[in-house]
């Protein structure tokens, strides 16, 4: 193999550049994404007259990710306090009381860019609770998100 020095230098250049462009690339898609925002399946039911679904808020504070969630099966619940426990690979629980029942409550699932994925707990087995706007925003909304 017959090169030059400047043909070398740029074979080195090139490999240097696709090296750095492809770790970039999978750093930006190892990151997660983003564990705040809203979730919900929440609807006006036209034909029964009914708010269906379930919101949460998910934030971020000094003392952690807290938020709210409401449930409606007919009219809406009262707004409930949160505590939302994240790790590194976006895997959720959260905890709050049950105000109908005061009994405590653990939702656990996985935070993606489209929503809560594979939930568990307070009857939601496996459902997908997608990120959108709050029904309180667009209360238009007639069937789930």
């Amino acid at each position: 193999m017959n090169c030059t020095l400047p043909k070398l230098i740029g074979i080195v250049s090139l490999s240097m550049a696709l090296l750095i462009f492809t770790g970039s690339t999978v750093a930006l898609a190892q990151r997660p994404a983003n564990p705040t925002g809203t979730f919900s399946s929440m609807y006006y039911n036209e034909e029964g007259g009914d708010l269906l679904g379930i919101e949460i808020r998910i934030v971020y504070t000094n003392k952690g990710f807290q938020g709210t969630i409401q449930d409606a099966q007919g009219e809406p619940d009262e707004l409930t306090l949160i505590t939302a426990t994240i790790d590194d690979d976006n895997n959720v629980t959260i905890s709050f009381t049950d105000p109908s029942t005061a009994n405590p409550v653990t939702i656990s699932g996985r935070i993606t860019k489209a929503g809560i994925e594979k939930k568990t707990g307070w009857g939601m087995g496996g459902k997908i609770l997608k990120r959108a706007p709050s029904y309180w925003e667009e209360r238009r909304r007639t069937s789930p998100p």
